[in-house]
């Protein structure tokens, strides 16, 4: 009997605590549907919002107009000559923009001949030909030799006009040359010196073979890099000369190797070699 009752009360209050938490339920779900915004559909909220929808869409049309043409009046026209292939975010192409920008610049008469030629060596993608320089000004020679001497230009450009002497072999220009090779120690930068040998053997197959050949015992790797293959493409039996004497004397295997093959070069382009 006391079992029975026991079970009884434990059942009841099973539905009891049923009954609770289905009301619970029930309330909550009521209370969120109360507070969700109506989807009733409203003609004047429609027109509304496709009124500033259409106002936003002429806004970004005006927008992106006005953006095209001010880089249209920033660009002065130079869209006509991109190459549409190119990516606009490629650095190449922004280099080519700007070396087109420095070459119309240079069209404007309020520039010295030599301010265009210093404009026309500070060009990223590419080296001015003689041609260029020559159509630049006539006196293209003259005006290397001042910006070279011209401690007020960069660096990188005077280096440039050491080595576009190589157009022009002139007394005068060998001079200069000769000057940078025979005082290593007074040249601001090793690249220039660089560019003095490769200029040098060029504008001088005769006289560069015993003026670089102190380079090729330089300590610095780089400089002996460039006198071997500066000699390598010098026409003549004193350069052969000067590789071969220092051949027998290298102990550096990879600059004996490089020896070597500027040797052979010269030995298949002539015909003195022993």
């Amino acid at each position: 009997m006391f079992y029975r009752r026991f079970f009884n009360r434990s059942l009841l209050m099973r539905l009891y605590i049923v009954v609770c938490t289905f009301s619970v339920l029930f309330a909550t779900h009521i209370a969120n549907a109360q507070a969700l915004p109506s989807h009733t559909p409203n003609a004047h909220n429609d027109e509304s919002a496709h009124s500033r929808d259409d106002q936003t869409d002429n806004n970004d049309k005006s927008d992106k107009s006005s953006i095209h043409n001010s880089k249209s009046s920033i660009s002065n026209g130079e869209n006509a000559d991109a190459t549409p292939n190119r990516s606009r975010s490629s650095v190449q192409y922004r280099r080519a923009q700007i070396d087109q920008r420095r070459k119309r610049t240079i069209e404007n008469r309020e520039f010295s001949d030599k301010e265009k030629i210093t404009l026309l060596l500070n060009a990223h993608c590419d080296f001015p030909t003689k041609e260029d320089l020559l159509q630049t000004s006539v006196n293209a020679e003259a005006h290397l030799l001042e910006i070279i001497e011209d401690e007020n230009i960069l660096l990188p450009v005077r280096m440039r006009a050491v080595q576009a002497l190589s157009y022009f072999s002139t007394p005068t220009n060998r001079q200069t040359l000769e000057n940078i090779l025979a005082h290593p120690n007074d040249v601001e930068h090793t690249l220039m010196l660089i560019q003095a040998i490769r200029a040098y053997t060029i504008i001088a197959p005769d006289a560069a073979p015993k003026a670089v050949e102190p380079f090729l015992s330089s300590d610095s790797d780089f400089i002996r890099f460039v006198t071997i293959n500066s000699l390598k493409n010098c026409p003549g039996n004193a350069a052969l000369q000067v590789l071969q004497n220092r051949y027998e004397n290298e102990s550096n295997r990879f600059f004996k190797m490089r020896l070597k093959q500027a040797i052979d070069n010269h030995c298949k382009s002539n015909t003195y070699c022993n």
